[in-house]
């Protein structure tokens, strides 16, 4: 089988350099360096060097900015043009694929018309009202960096300018119904259906575009109102861990080796400089 890696990255080179170098005999990259930063100049000539290995630094990507879901946008586009493949696996630099490449084409083989992504109806659940205000006002994480040095400064900015615009009974005519983790695998047929749908519909983009964390809405939206509903399984075959007592989420290491060995997971996030025996295992 073929399979195009989508990864956005925007630190952690020399961790991202070490996969790229596992992945580069068996796997097509297509990587998109945010343009905040900068790729140090050995790792981006040595990556350059492989046939195989694609880099692009096109846009500056806040987080929580529509700015993400248009690098993997391009990234789509270049894939598709050196194509076809019979997945498009959407992932960020710190994501190590932990499967042996047979298991991990045997996986994809057995379905192809599937796409694996995270889908959460959030409709009549308790946290529905939290989650509309993510899109029915007004954001703009593209003009800040919520993670940054001022992050206090511009939270207190968007929060008081959310109240604002429920004072003034403000809201934006954009409604969405699920939403979900933007890292998935699609297979070529709904990457194809992703780009001709967004040519055909650029104001999705643009109501995407003033939501907070709009990437989360982005795929989930466009399958589940599509005829390839049906072929979504609930599942981005990733593991990480969000638990309150390691950061958020965790530089994974040893102690989650067990958790890796489940035949439903096929990639382990985030990987870091904490990761490299961990690292090993999977070479």
């Amino acid at each position: 089988m073929k399979h195009a890696l989508l990864i956005t990255a925007y630190t952690d080179f020399t961790v991202l350099k070490n996969m790229v170098c596992s992945y580069k005999e068996h796997y097509d990259c297509y990587i998109h360096v945010d343009k905040k930063t900068k790729m140090p100049i050995e790792i981006l000539q040595e990556l350059n060097a492989y046939e195989n290995v694609t880099i692009i630094s096109k846009y500056k990507v806040n987080w929580g900015s529509y700015r993400h879901i248009s690098a993997i946008l391009q990234l789509m586009k270049l894939a598709v043009a050196n194509g076809p493949y019979d997945y498009y696996h959407i992932m960020s630099g710190n994501t190590l694929i932990v499967k042996p490449v047979g298991e991990f084409d045997a996986f994809f083989q057995a379905d192809r018309d599937k796409n694996y992504m995270e889908i959460i109806d959030f409709r009549g659940t308790e946290s529905e009202k939290d989650i509309e205000e993510w899109f029915a006002y007004y954001h703009y994480p593209f003009l800040y960096n919520k993670k940054g040095k001022h992050h206090v400064f511009w939270d207190n900015v968007e929060y008081y300018f959310i109240k604002l615009q429920k004072k003034a009974e403000f809201r934006r005519k954009v409604s969405f119904s699920y939403k979900g983790y933007v890292y998935c695998h699609l297979n070529e047929v709904f990457v194809k259906y992703v780009l001709a749908y967004v040519k055909k519909n650029p104001k999705y983009l643009s109501q995407i575009k003033y939501c907070h964390v709009g990437e989360e809405f982005f795929f989930q939206n466009i399958i589940m109102n599509s005829e390839y509903k049906d072929t979504v399984i609930n599942n981005p075959l990733i593991y990480d861990d969000w638990s309150a007592e390691r950061e958020r989420p965790a530089v994974l290491d040893m102690r989650d080796y067990p958790e890796l060995q489940n035949p439903q997971v096929l990639f382990a996030r985030k990987i870091g400089a904490a990761s490299q025996e961990l690292f090993s295992h999977f070479l």
